[in-house]
């Protein structure tokens, strides 16, 4: 039989999922064995690892290039998009421990643009995971890995310490051949997910080796509500096709930090955590989005949060609710990753005790996020509305009636965990 291939399944809902499914060959299976798990994990316990000095200005800048060009290769023209690089690179650097040679390097080419080890990015995904997952305000940002692999295949011990030190990754050996298996790690994600993604899986296909999954879940709550007394009220929003759609604006007015540049004007929106916020980026007029998103790189974003400055403002912008559904596999090869697809060059042997050939066929990656007077992604009341009081001067307005870029990043490093475009609110 020659090679089998498998794919790579991404998913994110403010929530995000990253499943890994590898094929081979020569298959053998117990067809009257059930869909039982069984942990893997017996004698590995994750080892203390020192990430004190992990997150340097080499991983941030190389995590912020691999982000923006994650986000200019995926979008779709004069569609809502949404993307979390955080579960890609995550995601990536799990099963960049499973790699070698030409392929290992693709991944730290990819991952660590700016001279980084394998060694010095799992270290700085896990100090950067230990941070954003700390307790802060009302807001909920969950990281959780797991590895499933069909019961006939032996990983290497390696992998699954090198997966459980730096991601916290549990691993699992189910039947594949049953169909249940699947509801077996659906219900895990659901179960990670908050209920906001129901399924990753459909069905395992018998040849699939291994599902390798990440989710993230982020609910926050706004440091200042939008008004809920001015309520949302129709407007119009002006389409990047010359349309116009009626949407429902939410309004606040607030000391806010505001930037003024020359291709476009923001506002950053804090939730009551003090870490996180949402950046939202409206072009300047007559600079359509497809242009604006042209310029971007791995120097927008900290540069204009640096840009910042405090001011009285009046913000008005669309409620929304959105989500995504992409395939990665040419974005990621576009990237220098195009030999993790190939059934000749690619290396994950590294992974398990087989002498078969071990590719990825399919990355895909699939996005939700609500937007709110409330926060983002919230589900309940918030019981206090903070008012602006007090005698100002001039207000500065800003109005997000047309096409803009919106981010929830961390202010700690100006990275972005969620990167999208709204073209239409209503959409």
């Amino acid at each position: 039989m020659g090679n089998k291939r498998k794919y790579l399944t991404i998913t994110t809902a403010i929530v995000v999922i990253l499943a890994l499914t590898l094929f081979y060959s020569s298959l053998s299976f117990n067809k009257n064995e059930t869909a039982i798990a069984q942990d893997l994990m017996a004698g590995i316990k994750p080892n203390i690892v020192n990430v004190s000095n992990a997150i340097t200005d080499r991983f941030i800048s190389s995590t912020q290039h691999f982000s923006i060009e994650l986000f200019k290769n995926s979008i779709k023209k004069d569609e809502n998009s949404l993307i979390s690089p955080a579960s890609v690179f995550l995601a990536l650097g799990m099963t960049a421990n499973g790699t070698s040679g030409e392929t290992l390097n693709s991944f730290i080419t990819c991952l660590g643009k700016y001279g980084l080890t394998l060694d010095e990015l799992n270290k700085a995904y896990k100090g950067y995971s230990d941070e954003l997952t700390e307790e802060r305000g009302r807001t909920a940002l969950n990281i959780t890995n797991s590895i499933w692999f069909r019961n006939d295949f032996t990983p290497k011990a390696e992998f699954l310490q090198n997966n459980a030190d730096y991601f916290g990754a549990g691993a699992r050996n189910l039947n594949f051949n049953d169909k249940a298996s699947a509801d077996v790690i659906n219900d895990w994600v659901r179960n990670n997910t908050n209920g906001k993604i129901d399924k990753i899986i459909d069905e395992i296909n018998p040849d699939e080796v291994m599902h390798l999954i990440n989710t993230i879940y982020f609910n926050a709550k706004w440091k200042t509500p939008f008004d809920m007394e001015q309520k949302a009220s129709q407007g119009n929003f002006y389409l990047s096709n010359s349309k116009t759609q009626t949407t429902m604006f939410m309004h606040l007015t607030d000391q806010l930090d505001y930037i003024s540049g020359p291709s476009a004007s923001a506002v950053l929106l804090p939730y009551d955590d003090g870490r996180f916020a949402f950046l939202a980026i409206l072009p300047n007029e007559g600079i359509k989005l497809d242009e604006y998103i042209k310029i971007l790189d791995e120097r927008t974003i900290p540069e204009l949060i640096s840009q910042k400055r405090n001011t009285h403002i009046a913000v008005t912008i669309p409620k929304f609710k959105t989500s995504g559904n992409f395939e990665l596999k040419d974005t990621l090869k576009n990237m220098g990753l195009g030999i993790a697809f190939d059934e000749i060059r690619a290396d994950f042997s590294k992974m398990g005790n087989s002498d078969e050939k071990l590719i990825i066929s399919s990355v895909k990656h699939k996005t939700f996020l609500q937007f709110d007077e409330l926060g983002t992604e919230a589900s309940a009341v918030t019981d206090v509305v903070v008012k602006a009081t007090g005698i100002y001067g001039t207000i500065q307005n800003i109005v997000f009636n047309r096409p803009f870029v919106y981010a929830i990043v961390d202010t700690n490093t100006n990275l972005p965990l969620f990167l999208g475009t709204m073209e239409n609110p209503q959409s």
